[in-house]
């Protein structure tokens, strides 16, 4: 069984049980939080108001320790009537921190702050491959040749809080005689060095912005094995909340022929995800998590394209940004004049209805109006009736497809990429 620390309180230790599962821990504390509550005053109730706290678990046992960050209290055991009759509390944290050696953690402040975020991801050893390893194959000798100092490919940045940005690859060998073979793995690694510090609970806002520039350049693949935070001069393995993708396990494509570091300098430098740019806020929603309502993604791409045009200095823009996006950026068909009008002000009119009345379309019909302009649009008003589930997903994959070709034309610069994504 291992033993519990609550925050810098060294001197009290506490017997415990814990897992580690979906990302988070578990912990249940030989202790009885009643005691605590009478000592504060608090009333015992189902509404209990109790404090959150760091939790230290040593497990000599199994050689893990950790350190919970701001456990929350997750329930009471209270066993009578046995031999071992106890009170137990339960705690779990969704972020905490590992090291293999347990005076790392007790070093830690109290708010650590981190200077560099290490993410790890079979994927780059995919794209970047394996520098660190050599081969060398002669008519006597097979000869396999490790470097222990890893080949790291860097950019400088030198913009909002990012120094620079490093790939690279690491190794790790194991020996087992019992069965007759030693096992080499390899894992690529993403290096984030920050300019300023932060404290470490900014870090998943850093991690979200990789994860959502990794789906744009390799869509469905970018599993994260494992991160690493350096905190005054020492790398802690942490697990905290982010957005994970949704992982495909065949082969996919990059989205653009140009290389991972080339490709991320480009996104860090055009899309600034952690600021408050409405369309660019948007991004992650459109390509790294969406809605389960088509409605809501529906109007998701429609506000991207409206907030992304309405800042460009083009005539009648604020007016006309779904057809003119429909010219300059529906590449999948070509359309005539007459059906970049028609689609359009379908799209308008739908977006009008579910901002004003709902999602809800009575009698699945919609009334689809005209602005008269002499010469330009001469079509006449009309309702779109018996309105199905493939008539909405066809108007919200154009929109889709737009905002997809905004991003890479518009924003990035890539006049020829192949995006394809299950999100």
């Amino acid at each position: 069984m291992a033993t519990c620390y609550f925050d810098s309180d060294l001197k009290k230790s506490y017997r415990c049980e814990y897992n580690i599962k979906d990302n988070s821990v578990n912990v249940t504390i030989d202790y009885d939080i009643h005691d605590e509550l009478k000592k504060e005053k608090i009333i015992i109730s189902n509404n209990m108001d109790i404090k959150n706290r760091d939790i230290y678990i040593i497990d000599q046992g199994n050689k893990t320790y950790l350190l919970l960050k701001n456990a929350f209290y997750n329930g009471y055991i209270n066993s009578w009537g046995t031999p071992d009759s106890k009170c137990q509390t339960k705690f779990q944290s969704i972020f905490f921190f590992k090291h293999n050696q347990y005076s790392k953690l007790f070093d830690l402040p109290v708010t650590p702050k981190v200077k560099k975020i290490k993410i790890y991801s079979y994927l780059i050893t995919n794209l970047f491959g394996c520098p660190s390893v050599k081969r060398h194959e002669t008519d006597e000798k097979y000869i396999i040749e490790l470097n222990k100092k890893s080949t790291i490919n860097t950019v400088e940045l030198q913009k909002n809080n990012i120094k620079n940005i490093s790939i690279g690859d690491v190794w790790e060998s194991k020996y087992s005689q019992k069965e007759h073979n030693i096992k080499i793995d390899f894992n690529g690694f993403v290096l984030i060095e920050l300019i300023r510090r932060i404290n470490y609970d900014q870090v998943y806002s850093y991690i979200n912005e990789l994860n959502t520039f990794m789906q744009l350049y390799c869509p469905n693949k970018f599993l994260i094995n494992k991160i690493e935070l350096y905190i005054n001069d020492t790398f802690y393995e942490c697990v905290c909340p982010f957005r994970e993708i949704n992982y495909i396990n065949y082969h996919r494509n990059r989205s653009v022929k140009e290389g991972l570091i080339d490709f991320l300098n480009k996104a860090y430098n055009h899309i600034s995800l952690r600021k408050n740019q409405l369309y660019i806020n948007n991004i992650p929603r459109i390509v790294l998590y969406t809605s389960r309502d088509i409605e809501d993604n529906f109007l998701i791409y429609y506000k991207f394209i409206e907030c992304y045009y309405k800042q460009k200095n083009i005539p009648n823009i604020k007016t006309q940004f779904i057809s003119y996006s429909m010219t300059n950026n529906y590449k999948k068909e070509k359309l005539s004049k007459n059906q970049i009008a028609k689609y359009s002000q379908e799209i308008i009119c739908l977006r009008n209805h579910y901002v004003h009345a709902g999602y809800h379309l009575k009698n699945n019909c919609l009334k689809i109006s005209f602005k008269k302009v002499k010469g330009i649009n001469d079509l006449e008003n009309y309702t779109v009736t018996n309105i199905d589930f493939e008539w909405i997903l066809k108007r919200t994959q154009i929109l889709h497809d737009i905002a997809i070709d905004i991003i890479f034309s518009e924003i990035l610069g890539y006049d020829d990429y192949d995006y394809k994504s299950e999100i």
